[in-house]
Order: C-alpha cells, then sequence, then structure tokens
C-alpha cells in the first residue's frame, strides 16, 4: 500500500481483538477495528488486570470502593475522574490492604512501606521549624 509517498506492508489477516471483524492497517499494533471496539478492549483490560494482579472482579473493586465512601482511606480524598481509585496491597503477603487515591498509593510506595521511615518523615514535618534554613523563594518574595 503506498501511503504518504512510502510503501507499507498492510497487515489484511489481523481481527479486531473484540469483534472479530476483518482489520485493514499498517500498523502491526492495531487490535480493534474501532473506537468502540478500543474502549472495550481497555475496560476488560482493566478487568484482566484486577483479576490477575489482585484476584479480585470489577464488582468486588466497585464495592471497596463504596464501603469507603468513594473515598481514599489516607487522605479522604473523594474519588473523580481525575483523581482515580488504585488498589493498594501488601507486596509481601499480597493481601489487598484498602483503595487509596494515586498520590497516597504511590507515596507509600516510596516509602518502601516502611513504617519506620514513615515515622521519620512525620518526625521531620513536625520538628521543620526548629530548624529552618532560609526561607524559600516565594515566601520571602510574599513577605517583602
Amino acid at each position: 500500500m503506498w501511503i504518504n509517498g512510502t510503501w507499507r506492508k498492510q497487515f489484511q489477516n489481523k481481527l479486531c481483538k473484540v469483534c472479530n471483524i476483518k482489520i485493514i492497517t499498517t500498523d502491526p499494533r492495531k487490535q480493534y477495528c474501532s473506537t468502540k471496539c478500543k474502549q472495550k478492549l481497555n475496560q476488560s483490560g482493566k478487568q484482566y488486570h484486577l483479576k490477575y494482579k489482585f484476584g479480585i472482579t470489577q464488582t468486588e473493586f466497585i464495592k471497596m470502593i463504596l464501603d469507603q465512601d468513594n473515598k481514599c482511606l489516607i487522605c479522604k480524598t473523594e474519588f473523580s475522574d481525575s483523581i482515580k481509585p488504585c488498589v493498594d496491597h501488601n507486596h509481601e503477603t499480597e493481601e489487598i490492604r484498602g483503595i487509596l487515591c494515586f498520590k497516597c498509593n504511590t507515596g507509600i510506595g516510596l516509602f518502601t512501606e516502611n513504617i519506620n521511615v514513615l515515622f521519620s518523615a512525620i518526625d521531620y514535618l513536625n520538628n521543620s521549624s526548629n530548624r529552618s534554613y532560609r526561607r524559600t523563594r516565594s515566601s520571602a518574595i510574599a513577605s517583602s
């Protein structure tokens, strides 16, 4: 197939992973025939991820979110289109602890799920006013 001045191989034997319609494309990565099928494929991918990684269904995931009032268990922020819920689990035991927002889930991971490191961080924040070396640029500008 001639496209934009270059010859591209046509992958005519591909089938849509959702509806099994033949796909004629030059993109070997394409797995769907339409936007509708792409959305279905992405949704089924999320369900597969929940089942494969955490051993829960989409229904169980939604029930867990509703059981905690649609809020992150740490910061209490309500889940929305921009604040998506994440499954938090213990990396050693693989047990699910709850549903957190992305920031809180990532924060726990960055602190390597170590309670002593988290307590050290709390102490650091509580005692930071005692060792203030100099003001940040934004606070210096605000006070002038």
